[in-house]
């Protein structure tokens, strides 16, 4: 491919954007150094095009765990993990080209120039030309083997072949025998489908001024509904409200952390399940009875749904403490249940969420072709609801999942029978989302919530102004038990999504 008329992409404004630059970086030299070697002119016209783009690239890009290889060990790669799929193919980019750049060294030019480049520190800062290339080639196979990500896979085995051949020492090549085998194994594994992002409906400026949809975006969130599972909605909450909220509850998040192994945590201790205080200091209409998505899940489950659960996952922010772990795939409706719509999951994040503080993995368009055959672990399990490896295999053929960004002011509304998972929070800062469920008017589930009696007189407030569109079965409790209690509540499993025979 003629890549002589690109100019070099200067202005990143997203990650992708540097995966796009230094693989136009990476082509250009291809296109010479595979036919001859590089003159003295080209091999520094590329030293300087690297050196640009290495300065430019933010940290954020590089892995969030590198450990030694330790050969003797089933794995003598060095493990590398990064927060999103682009940044492992980028970084796989990105050492091809030093890569070339050692071989096609010219002996006018010094090693030390390059080694300056290198990724990563290394044990020895003056290694040798053999020893530079084989540090590389091992951090190329080491990011490879480490990932479960189908395109970091896919784009794995142009640069491994490459590279591979640079590994000298004995012990390693012998031990990466029975890993090539693993490589191949994997080579179904990382045959995906396109993945395809969330729908997002943007209301306009009369549709937030009026809490109400137009039959347009109405009709394109219940059609994300039905197809993938869910749908966002930005823009439908007032950023002071989540501001206020979001204070008290990391300050929550505190004291539930000092409770060590008796922390409402679900799977790992870094995903707390917590209750928003459920008094009228902090009742905000827009966050927990947001008409714009009482209007969606009324056109989806039928009127006036049931609200019978109000919680919220708490991504714990990265500590010394806590190691950043995702949760399992696995759907909340663990039992037998309807094959058709009946639990709808309102999630309204206090902050904007992203891959770097623990956005939800999402497999859309998994909550209607699968029921609890797929799951194993079952209700009543602390890991209960998670998905068959070889289900999830066979789905990223079709449409792998997605990690998106969503904006704060925005709320996520989601089937209930959906594949997700929660994930690492690398951030300093913990990451909150509400969860609160409407279940169908026909679905006979029991679950009542606990409120403060100060919280009544604002839902029956909403009720007579035809501003509440739910029903909302409450035992109400004096504002201060619930201050002191609410913290202690049950979390999980104690929850039972089910409906009564």
């Amino acid at each position: 491919m003629d890549l002589d008329p690109l100019t070099l992409i200067t202005s990143h404004e997203t990650d992708p954007d540097y995966l796009n630059s230094i693989s136009l970086i990476l082509g250009k030299i291809i296109n010479i150094a595979f036919q001859r070697p590089l003159t003295e002119e080209e091999w520094e016209a590329a030293f300087s095009m690297t050196h640009e783009w290495i300065k430019s690239r933010p940290d954020r890009l590089g892995p969030y765990s590198r450990r030694p290889a330790v050969v003797g060990t089933p794995n003598p790669l060095p493990p590398i993990y990064f927060l999103h799929e682009s940044h492992g193919s980028t970084m796989h980019y990105y050492l091809v080209t030093l890569t070339i750049l050692g071989l096609h060294l010219p002996h006018t030019q010094r090693l030390d120039r390059l080694i300056a480049l290198d990724a990563f520190p290394r044990e020895n800062p003056r290694p040798t030309k053999k020893e530079f290339l084989q540090n590389i080639a091992l951090d190329i196979c080491g990011i490879a083997f480490s990932s479960k990500i189908p395109t970091v896979l896919v784009n794995a085995f142009g640069p491994m072949a490459y590279c591979a051949r640079l590994i000298n020492d004995e012990p390693v090549r012998q031990e990466l025998k029975p890993l090539s085998s693993l490589l191949m194994g994997r080579r179904a594994f990382a045959t995906v489908g396109t993945p395809r992002m969330p729908t997002i409906v943007k209301p306009s400026v009369s549709e937030i001024r009026n809490q109400l949809l137009e039959e347009r975006n109405l009709e394109t969130a219940v059609r994300a509904l039905y197809q993938d599972g869910l749908v966002v909605i930005e823009d439908a909450v007032q950023h002071d409200k989540l501001d206020i909220l979001n204070e008290k509850m990391v300050d929550d998040t505190r004291k539930l952390q000092t409770l060590g192994d008796k922390s409402p945590f679900n799977y790992n201790k870094g995903n707390l399940q917590q209750d928003a205080p459920p008094v009228s200091k902090y009742f905000f209409p827009e966050i927990f009875t947001n008409l714009l998505a009482t209007q969606v899940t009324t056109a989806v489950l039928g009127p006036r749904p049931k609200w019978t659960f109000c919680s919220a996952n708490s991504a714990v922010g990265k500590t010394p403490d806590i190691e950043p772990q995702r949760q399992p795939v696995h759907s909340d409706a663990d039992f037998a249940h309807p094959p058709n719509p009946f639990a709808l999951v309102v999630n309204v994040p206090l902050v904007t969420t992203k891959p770097e503080n623990g956005s939800t993995e999402l497999w859309l368009g998994t909550h209607t072709p699968f029921g609890i055959e797929a799951q194993e672990g079952a209700h009543g399990d602390r890991a209960s609801g998670r998905i068959q490896e070889h289900l999830l295999r066979e789905r990223q053929k079709i449409s792998p999942p997605v990690q998106p960004i969503i904006n704060k002011g925005s709320v996520v509304i989601r089937d209930l029978r959906l594949w997700h998972a929660g994930m690492p929070n690398y951030s300093p800062e913990t990451r909150v989302m509400l969860a609160m469920i409407h279940f169908a008017p026909w679905y006979r589930n029991p679950m009542r919530l606990e409120f403060a009696e100060d919280v009544k007189p604002i839902l029956e407030q909403l009720d007579r102004d035809g501003k509440l569109g739910l029903q909302v079965p409450v035992d109400w409790k004096p504002t201060e038990e619930i201050v002191e209690t609410y913290l202690g509540r049950g979390f999980g499993n104690s929850y039972d999504f089910n409906q009564a025979p």
